[in-house]
């Protein structure tokens, strides 16, 4: 097949490694896929003129060193037919895009759109929604995504969940720590919980001085506490050995998506405590993690303070979570995702 992604950037996110992923797999497959990319910024959500000047400035010039791709990136002016091939498939992977995929002729095969949020973090509700209504073909990665799409908008959508490669998954026993190593993401955005996260650790220092905090994120804000190590942008392989060397993760997100930090961490035997959204609401069970109902981040505290004092199930937690992850390699999804398309395009 040919197969065309529009992606709205390329610089790293969880979204757009979860594509360039797919790419790189369906390359290896035999399939020609090529990614393209508008040099002018899509604009997002009350981005300025200067933000979007820089972000197709970066869209254009900046290389990106992130990501092995197999595949072609196609940097293109703008998303329009001239600028794009014919091909069996072509997929919309952000809101944006799927208003000009939408555009594209019959050439370019069938049309779909492949959703990982509902992204009005970075767009207005009333444009975000409209673009679930164009008639595009929709894959998505949750149970709960696909639910609100048929609920809200009618739409039928093929879920397809986020998987982990078998490198990603621990092989070594978990080496034992005299008081657990907590680990949490970094990010600025206020629905991540970054900041009242943080403040858990702060406080329960208080009572655990010994306690260690391990971070991660794609940069490191100047908020970020000293004691804490930190991995700025890390590659994938630091970032797993970070998995492993921690024990807890606080999932503080209170809007996700899917949150692919919940399966690395299960994945790497820490036990996850994070509230009821993403990953937590479809694959998280009392036997297997720790689940918030509410977005009580006093909850939050006093669970993980209890697991500190319970050895004995912070261990079972960890052994569980390890086998749940277990039912979600890539090498599973990435073949669902490739039928779905091989099917779609035997119809053209």
């Amino acid at each position: 097949m040919k197969i065309n992604f529009v992606i709205p950037f390329k610089r790293l996110s969880g979204g757009i490694r979860v594509v360039f992923l797919y790419a790189n797999y369906l390359v290896g497959k035999g399939h020609d896929v090529v990614c393209y990319m508008p040099m002018v910024s899509y604009k997002g959500k009350d981005q300025s003129a200067l933000f979007r000047l820089k972000a197709s400035l970066s869209n254009t010039f900046k290389p990106e060193h992130w990501f092995d791709a197999k595949f072609k990136l196609k940097i293109v002016p703008v998303i329009k037919p001239k600028f794009i091939r014919d091909a069996d498939v072509t997929i919309a992977t952000a809101w944006q895009t799927a208003y000009d995929v939408k555009k594209l002729p019959h050439r370019c095969g069938k049309k779909v759109y492949f959703v990982q949020d509902y992204e009005v973090f970075n767009g207005e509700a009333k444009d975000v929604d409209r673009s679930y209504q164009l008639g595009l073909r929709t894959i998505t990665i949750t149970r709960q995504l696909a639910q609100m799409l048929k609920e809200r908008f009618g739409v039928d959508a093929e879920v397809i969940y986020n998987g982990l490669d078998q490198a990603e998954f621990i092989a070594q026993p978990k080496k034992k720590h005299k008081s657990p190593v907590l680990l949490m993401m970094y990010h600025e955005a206020e629905h991540k919980g970054t900041k009242p996260g943080m403040e858990i650790v702060e406080n329960l220092r208080k009572k655990y001085p010994d306690l260690r905090l391990n971070m991660f994120g794609r940069r490191k804000g100047s908020d970020v506490p000293e004691y804490a190590r930190f991995l700025e942008n890390p590659p994938r392989e630091l970032l797993m050995k970070m998995y492993r060397e921690s024990d807890i993760y606080l999932f503080t997100s209170s809007r996700e998506a899917w949150g692919l930090p919940i399966l690395e961490a299960m994945a790497n035997k820490c036990a996850v405590v994070g509230f009821k959204v993403g990953a937590m609401a479809e694959i998280a069970t009392d036997q297997n993690a720790v689940v918030i109902e509410n977005f009580n981040f006093s909850q939050m505290e006093a669970e993980v303070e209890k697991l500190l004092n319970d050895r004995q199930r912070l261990l079972l937690l960890q052994d569980e979570a390890y086998k749940t992850a277990l039912q979600f390699t890539w090498e599973t999804q990435y073949a669902h995702f490739e039928d779905y398309l091989d099917k779609l395009a035997e119809y053209k």
